[in-house]
């Protein structure tokens, strides 16, 4: 008898994908039939806004003209034409009046303000031994400022400028107390300066620097 071979179906196989299909039906029912819960209602809520801020006043101030001379010089009670060591005194400017010809004129700008004065040591040509800003005495010099309605004595460091306050604000010479000048206040005032009483340096030219400072009120 011829031998051969016998190919016979593998049921096993299908049996299997049979109850495969029968476990994996009944979940996709499940799936379809399934309804997610209603989203929940929100709690609060935000609102962003934009805020527009004005910029602070900016307070100016203008000093006219930047460079002056010292002149109208005394000493003992005469004229001279320089600076006198000891005793003399310079100034930038001359009373007129009520007002100051040929002096510094400091105007503000258009917001109000205080307006401080300050100086520096006075500096010779030759670079030597400058004279600091005080009272008279060895290699220091005194500085003031002058208006017909005030003065005031200058420093090393900031102060109010009194004279520059009563003349903008109308008040008495007499008054001592300094505050804000109105806006675009327009001052001329006159520098004096008085000698030492020694001097190390024998430069016959200086220099001295004076600033005035408008101070937001």
């Amino acid at each position: 008898m011829q031998e051969g071979t016998s190919t016979t179906p593998i049921t096993r196989s299908a049996g299997r994908a049979r109850r495969k299909w029968a476990l994996v039906g009944p979940l996709a029912v499940a799936a379809l039939s399934y309804s997610a819960a209603p989203a929940l209602a929100a709690t609060s809520g935000t609102n962003t806004a934009t805020l527009s801020v004005a910029p602070p006043p900016v307070v100016s101030i203008t000093v006219s003209p930047t460079t002056s001379t010292f002149g109208n010089c005394i000493s003992n009670g005469g004229s001279t034409t320089a600076l006198v060591i000891p005793g003399g005194i310079c100034s930038v400017g001359i009373p007129n009046g009520p007002t100051i010809s040929q002096g510094v004129t400091v105007t503000l700008g258009n917001e109000q303000a205080q307006v401080d004065v300050s100086g520096a040591e006075a500096v010779p040509s030759d670079g030597g031994t400058p004279w600091a800003l005080g009272s008279p005495g060895n290699n220091t010099f005194a500085e003031g400022n002058f208006t017909p309605d005030g003065s005031v004595g200058i420093l090393p460091s900031q102060s109010c400028d009194l004279a520059l306050y009563n003349t903008a604000t109308g008040a008495l010479p007499d008054n001592t107390i300094c505050g804000t000048a109105p806006a675009n206040s327009s001052v001329d005032e006159q520098l004096d300066l008085f000698a030492p009483t020694s001097s190390t340096d024998t430069s016959s030219t200086w220099t001295i620097t004076t600033t005035w400072t408008a101070v937001s009120a």
